[in-house]
């Protein structure tokens, strides 16, 4: 896919101030394309897929609209998500270690089991948030 492409699908996808990166940027992956010698030499890494895209380490999603994402399991080690709008989505035992989730909205987010080691959770909305403990904010 044409980068140009890709990154008009991402914006549309995630609004206008989201920047995705793998390895400061998103790529696709098609385990079907691969050769066995390439799976045997090069294994996939297992990062959550959006619309087919994969989130690396260190993904830049500022002011992304994830609201109501299941991102169950995610790897989003040190991502930056500030002011990103995960109102109500699944984020049961995602990897957020070293995330910036300052001022980011996690109304009704579902944290349990989250990994959350020093993320920057400054300004964040946590209303009605399940924190990894099952405590769920008022």
């Amino acid at each position: 896919m044409p980068i140009n492409l890709l990154i008009k699908l991402l914006v549309q996808q995630f609004g206008p101030n989201a920047v995705l990166a793998a390895a400061k940027f998103i790529e696709e992956q098609k385990s079907s394309q691969r050769t066995s010698s390439e799976q045997t030499t090069s294994p996939t890494p297992k990062f959550k897929r959006l619309n087919g895209y994969e989130i690396k380490h260190h993904a830049i999603l500022i002011g992304a609209n994830l609201v109501g994402l299941n991102l169950q399991d995610a790897d989003l080690f040190a991502a930056n998500l500030s002011d990103a709008n995960l109102t109500n989505a699944n984020l049961t035992n995602a990897n957020l270690e070293g995330a910036n989730l300052t001022c980011a909205n996690l109304t009704g987010a579902n944290l349990t089991g989250a990994n959350v080691e020093d993320a920057n959770l400054t300004g964040a909305k946590l209303s009605g948030a399940t924190m990894p403990d099952g405590t769920i904010l008022n």
